[in-house]
């Protein structure tokens, strides 16, 4: 999804560094387990309701995670149009760009 979308679908969350950066996993095309760590102690109460309040939000999304469907002939066909594009640029290269006739020979 566009980063505009996960945006929207994140909106119920707070605006901080840890949803950004998990927002893809939680809204996009994969399973995501999440651990929430919490601690009994009245010291920590602000955020343990923090932690869960997060963890609701998390376990309240529903994704429909579908198969990747990759074309691996179209890709291995690609894959080798770039590394011949590649090897010619790097003979063209080691041959100097200021040799004519080596850059003719290299294209042929």
């Amino acid at each position: 999804p566009a980063s505009g979308e996960i945006q929207d679908q994140l909106s119920d969350f707070r605006n901080s560094k840890l949803t950004m950066l998990l927002a893809p996993s939680l809204t996009g095309n994969s399973k995501t387990w999440l651990i929430a760590t919490i601690s009994p102690s009245m010291e920590f109460t602000t955020d343990t309701l923090a932690t869960l309040r997060f963890a609701l939000g998390c376990k309240q999304l529903k994704t429909k995670p579908s198969e990747n469907v990759v074309n691996k002939d179209e890709m291995v066909a690609n894959l080798q149009k770039q590394v011949d594009q590649l090897t010619k640029q790097l003979r063209l290269e080691r041959a100097g760009a200021g040799d004519p006739a080596a850059m003719e020979a290299i294209m042929e």
